[in-house]
């Protein structure tokens, strides 16, 4: 296909909206797996329609989605990655899947976050590639589950970190449409709490309760959350 109408194609805001549609059309909810997996796939023909590479790779489960990567300029030592992600925190029953267009914004599961990102991305490389050369690798890595952690593909994350120049999230913007420059980091724990047996009636003051320690520890837990430093805790 002519790369170069594509390219002049792409300018139009139709040809966005339509893309934008089709992927809101999709249920793609973090546990859908067919569903994410039909978002990448469109995404996979849609980015190799204007010149990409692109590969699905399965991560640690087989419960989720395939991680989609697509690469331009992949003989470059150092890439420019552009990160989004293909599902949604919306299920089917609650959230119908179609696209609206009221007073010049458009409204569906997932058009914040994060398939209007997706293509927010998409668009900017390739509106910089028809008037630019780069001198470093564009690559475009999808989550098909971020909304829960990205379970099962930190290891890939950090191997595509390793040659990247700089990391671009395509995530929402603020309130105010300003660009975030920075986001806090997730940490995860396991908690483990063990009781301890004794008879209810005689021997009571010797028991512990296990439930009842999960329940004290998750409170003080919480305590730690500090909104004016943006900390947050459960």
């Amino acid at each position: 296909r002519n790369i170069n109408g594509l390219r002049r194609q792409s300018t139009n805001n139709a040809f966005w909206l339509t893309q934008l549609d089709k992927l809101v059309r999709t249920n793609s909810e973090s546990n859908n797996r067919t569903g994410v997996n039909l978002v990448q796939k469109h995404l996979s023909q849609l980015l190799k329609s204007f010149g990409f590479s692109t590969k699905l790779e399965k991560g640690q489960s087989c419960d989720y989605g395939d991680l989609l990567i697509a690469e331009i300029n992949a003989h470059k030592q150092r890439f420019i990655n552009f990160v989004c992600h293909a599902d949604t925190v919306f299920n089917s029953q609650s959230h119908p899947h179609h696209l609206t267009i009221k007073d010049g914004k458009a409204y569906g599961p997932g058009v914040i976050d994060n398939k209007g990102g997706i293509l927010v991305a998409i668009r900017g490389i390739i509106k910089f590639l028809s008037s630019n050369n780069s001198n470093y690798g564009l690559r475009l890595i999808c989550s098909p589950n971020e909304e829960i952690g990205s379970i099962g593909f930190h290891d890939k994350f950090k191997k595509y970190a390793k040659d990247s120049l700089i990391t671009l999230g395509f995530e929402p913007a603020g309130p105010n449409g300003a660009i975030i420059v920075e986001r806090k980091g997730n940490l995860w724990y396991d908690v483990f709490c063990y009781g301890q047996k004794a008879h209810a009636g005689r021997d009571h003051h010797k028991a512990t309760n296990a439930c009842s320690q999960l329940a004290f520890k998750l409170h003080q837990a919480r305590q730690l959350t500090n909104s004016k430093n943006h900390t947050t805790c459960i």
